[in-house]
């Protein structure tokens, strides 16, 4: 099938398209793998089209393409793991958002762009790690497909459902429904977003939640019990996890900090210097001057204090 030959950028484009939505994985991966010469070099034009409106990196994300396709994309293309859709998304934040056990995805596209992308707020100022943490505590098809379902992502609700379906959730699923091994894998993830943008936890979305507050509301939104739920459970170690993170990343920036001569500050002084003395934090404080730039010693100081006084908020509701 020489389609790359036949027709135009477009008409190629819809062709594989075609091929994906049909999940006819062993044709996609045959197009891409077996071109050569002027038909690659046309088949690359095409990946990367500007007029089309989401990627066919995106459109493979969200038809559960496997990881081989995922990475002969790649290969074929690398500044498509930076593409961003519509909706200000990126790969990366289409897959934790849809495929957030995917671990060998989201570890592949942080490799690609050195986790530029997982610095990054699409259009509802929501990070990677805030699409990952709610597929951890709220699993559904409707929520990407809300984000992506219009005239320039042309998928059906049957179509998105099914790259849901796949890891065996249905419509009511949260992380009481997933087994230990896609836990395991999300919280992987998890850490590896957070390593690649710690700044992110600073962050609200256009709702005002920071990752913590969704982990916080998923918490809170289970039935009171003499014992806690597993769904409770699960939030409850993920806060903790992220809390781990941020005490590494604070203690290698202050090792950095130390080696380069400097005096460390106290946790005051470093909240006065960050004009955070209530407690409080603003995103577009942080997405102006610290988020998306080196973290500094001051940005981990603060962030543990934002941690510590996040995590006892929630023990107290």
């Amino acid at each position: 099938m020489d389609i790359i030959s036949r027709r135009s950028p477009q008409a190629t484009y819809r062709e594989i398209e075609k091929l994906i939505e049909s999940k006819k994985w062993d044709k996609v991966l045959h197009l891409i793998s077996k071109s050569k010469g002027k038909k690659r070099k046309g088949l690359q034009s095409v990946l990367q089209s500007s007029q089309s409106p989401v990627s066919i990196l995106s459109l493979a994300i969200v038809h559960d393409a496997p990881f081989s396709i995922i990475e002969v994309i790649l290969e074929l293309n690398p500044e498509l793991a930076s593409h961003t859709d519509l909706h200000g998304m990126t790969p990366l934040h289409i897959t934790c958002a849809c495929r957030g056990s995917s671990l060998e995805i989201i570890q592949l596209l942080l490799q690609i762009d050195n986790g530029a992308s997982a610095n990054m707020v699409d259009k509802s100022k929501r990070t990677p790690l805030h699409h990952l943490i709610t597929y951890i505590c709220y699993p559904r098809p409707e929520e990407l497909e809300m984000f992506m379902n219009d005239e320039g992502f042309s998928i059906s609700s049957h179509s998105f459902s099914e790259a849901h379906e796949s890891s065996g959730h249905d419509d009511k699923n949260s992380i009481v429904s997933m087994n230990q091994n896609e836990f395991s894998n999300a919280s992987f993830a998890m850490a590896d977003l957070f390593q690649a943008a710690p700044l992110a936890m600073y962050v609200r979305d256009s709702l005002g939640n920071t990752p913590i507050d969704i982990l916080h509301e998923c918490k809170v939104r289970q039935p009171k019990s003499p014992r806690p739920t597993p769904k409770w459970e699960r939030a409850d170690i993920t806060t903790k996890m992220l809390r781990v993170e941020i005490i590494a990343f604070y203690r290698e920036s202050k090792k950095t900090y130390e080696k380069q001569g400097f005096v460390t500050a106290k946790r005051k002084s470093n909240q006065t210097d960050n004009g955070l003395n209530d407690g409080s934090t603003s995103s577009s404080t942080v997405q102006e001057s610290s988020f998306g730039s080196n973290p500094t010693h001051t940005d981990a100081s603060t962030l543990l204090n934002f941690a510590d006084m996040s995590c006892a908020s929630q023990s107290t509701r």
